[in-house]
């Protein structure tokens, strides 16, 4: 019985042997491919290979979108901020230029200057006295005057001077030297009195400070009692030029980091070309019969969606924060195009996919927003407009040079004026 089982068992065997070899008899190894239905084979064979690479570097794969996404954000936050302020009323004060020696003259003996000194902040302001011009050493006024601006200068120069050694204003020993009052008559009959200040220009608050509190001092002696006054500082409005400069420097925030989002997209997708092409994984697709047109088209589709999801993200980003103007989707159409056919290009000079990664980077960023800055700089020289217009059309091989300078200068009505070349030199 169980001789009969083995029996039947091996009878099977050999039927379904023989069946599976009149299959593979009857079956053409060698299958009729057009050249379109190759093309099409090839085209989803190559797409699921790129697929596959995504979905096992997904982190790097997210970094290529988000990178560019969060860098054009930040540049549009920071576009935002209020660089420069209106500044408010100011009430003036000694404290805000710390410990002072204040020096006094006259040129009346009679002339007393206690009367003058400015005793309000004790422990910051030291009055000295400063002897030698009076009538008896000048003739005239005129000389007294110029001799004694002569003094202050040299005692200023010569505390103010930090070429031989460092200064520490916040030292105890530190005073500084910043104003003086030279009296040149007091008539306290018809309520006259001239005089002169001496001013270090050195500090800006200087002026107004001395100002209000000599001039507080002459108009007490002259009412014989303590007066209460209070200087308040109105600064003028931002100027036109200033204003300007703000808004240029938010379009320079927004192009800058836009141009480096943009420059980050092309450095990913290198990397994949030159390993493949380095580790020979290329070649052996070649030998296998892949269709070399097919692996660069299904290549090329990849990264133009790529290209099109990350920098529309950025383009809609710009637009939801009031920077976009007329025209920016042509630029952003058409670079991407450009910009893979170009690093495609630059894979075939590298074998080492770390440094193909960092050296197109850092030639999208020179060639794209340095170059577009350099050209314009040098369009509003008058003497360096030919040499701009060379360099222009050698740059113009770079795609996103051609995007960064249309998107900077162009789109943005972006001119050459003395607040914009301050912003760059």
């Amino acid at each position: 019985m169980l001789l009969l089982k083995i029996i039947n068992k091996n009878q099977k065997k050999t039927k379904n042997r023989r069946k599976n070899d009149k299959i593979l008899y009857n079956s053409n190894l060698r299958e009729d491919y057009t050249k379109k239905s190759k093309f099409v084979n090839d085209f989803k064979i190559s797409m699921k290979r790129r697929y596959l690479i995504t979905i096992r570097d997904f982190k790097g794969f997210l970094m290529e979108i988000l990178c560019p996404i969060v860098l054009t954000l930040f540049g549009l936050l920071l576009s935002k901020l209020e660089m420069t302020f209106k500044s408010g009323p100011v009430e003036v004060s000694f404290e805000e230029i710390g410990k002072q020696n204040i020096l006094y003259s006259s040129f009346k003996s009679d002339i007393n200057l206690d009367n003058y000194n400015i005793e309000e902040y004790d422990n910051n302001i030291k009055s000295i006295k400063v002897d030698g011009f009076d009538e008896s050493h000048f003739s005239s006024k005129k000389d007294a005057i110029r001799a004694y601006i002569e003094k202050i200068y040299e005692i200023e120069k010569d505390t103010e001077d930090s070429s031989e050694k460092e200064i520490d204003m916040t030292s105890d020993d530190y005073r500084a030297y910043f104003g003086s009052l030279f009296m040149l008559e007091e008539n306290n009959n018809d309520k006259k009195y001239e005089f002169i200040m001496v001013l270090n220009a050195r500090v800006r608050q200087g002026l107004p400070i001395y100002s209000y509190h000599f001039l507080k001092k002459i108009l007490e002696k002259a009412c014989g009692k303590k007066l209460s006054i209070t200087y308040t500082h109105y600064p003028l409005p931002l100027t036109h030029d200033l204003s300007e400069s703000k808004s240029y420097g938010n379009k320079i925030a927004v192009v800058l980091f836009l141009a480096i989002a943009l420059a980050l997209i092309p450095a990913n997708f290198i990397t994949i070309y030159v390993k493949e092409r380095a580790n020979n994984s290329k070649h052996l697709m070649r030998v296998s019969g892949i269709n070399i047109t097919s692996y660069w088209i299904v290549n090329y589709i990849f990264e133009l969606i790529k290209y099109y999801f990350t920098a529309g993200v950025c383009l809609l980003l710009v637009y939801a924060f009031d920077s976009y103007k007329d025209y920016l989707y042509i630029a952003y159409i058409t670079l991407g195009p450009g910009l893979v056919s170009s690093t495609y290009c630059l894979s075939f000079f590298f074998n080492n996919e770390s440094d193909a990664q960092n050296l197109v980077i850092l030639i999208n960023f020179l060639f794209g927003y340095l170059g577009s800055i350099i050209v314009n700089v040098l369009r509003g020289i008058e003497s360096a407009k030919t040499i701009a217009k060379v360099i222009e059309y050698i740059f113009g091989v770079v795609p996103i040079f051609c995007f960064d300078f249309s998107k900077l200068f162009n789109i943005y009505s972006f001119q050459v004026s003395k607040p914009v070349l301050s912003l760059y030199l």
